[in-house]
């Protein structure tokens, strides 16, 4: 990047600002896509660690006042991709009745999944980003069972075990699939694990 374009953009960053009654510039919406973009092509690269501001506005091709403007770190900016993905994933459970079977829940999961691309995938696959994954799921779990808790007459040991089979199940198959290169259909693999978390695998057995 040349200083003329750190000027630019410098210059052009000062003037960004949600205008008035709501309407929001549309330099900021530009910028903030393309801080996403390359937070997400970083992560697919490299560790939580190794990202830092300076590759993201080297990647977004903007000058690192920018990005101050807009995210005062790193963790930050992730925090707002997980809270993305959260709200994302609520309004599409929200859409189904709060009375919702295992098999409902599980395919709102893979469908949801499978449409969030690659940072999605990295954040639940990758070892090094599991605890970003632990807590989208867990807060997803807190959602689900504030709409609906079918395990409420158990004792509070019994739910998290419950929860903690039915959510790492979910995940660990969802991973493998993943590791698998996807080869399996993705209806095929919601009814099969469907089956799996609803039955167990005792039906399976020769």
């Amino acid at each position: 990047m040349t200083n003329t374009a750190e000027r630019d953009n410098s210059r052009d960053s000062s003037t960004e600002q949600v205008r008035p009654q709501g309407r929001v510039d549309r330099r900021v919406v530009k910028t903030q896509a393309a801080i996403h973009r390359a937070l997400e092509e970083l992560v697919c690269e490299k560790p939580p660690h190794r990202i830092t501001v300076a590759e993201i506005t080297r990647r977004a091709n903007i000058h690192r006042k920018t990005f101050y403007l807009h995210y005062n770190s790193v963790d930050e900016l992730f925090r707002e991709e997980l809270e993305s993905m959260e709200q994302d994933y609520a309004d599409t459970i929200d859409a189904i009745p709060p009375t919702m079977t295992i098999a409902d829940i599980n395919r709102v999961f893979f469908d949801f999944a499978t449409r969030q691309g690659p940072l999605f995938e990295q954040l639940v696959v990758s070892p090094e980003y599991r605890h970003y994954a632990e807590r989208f799921f867990h807060m997803n779990l807190v959602h689900n069972r504030a709409r609906h808790n079918p395990y409420a007459h158990l004792s509070r040991e019994e739910q998290n075990t419950i929860n903690t089979f039915l959510v790492a199940g979910t995940l660990d198959m969802y991973r493998q699939w993943i590791a698998g290169g996807k080869t399996m259909p993705l209806d095929e693999l919601i009814t099969l694990s469907t089956q799996l978390l609803s039955h167990g695998a005792a039906r399976f057995r020769e």
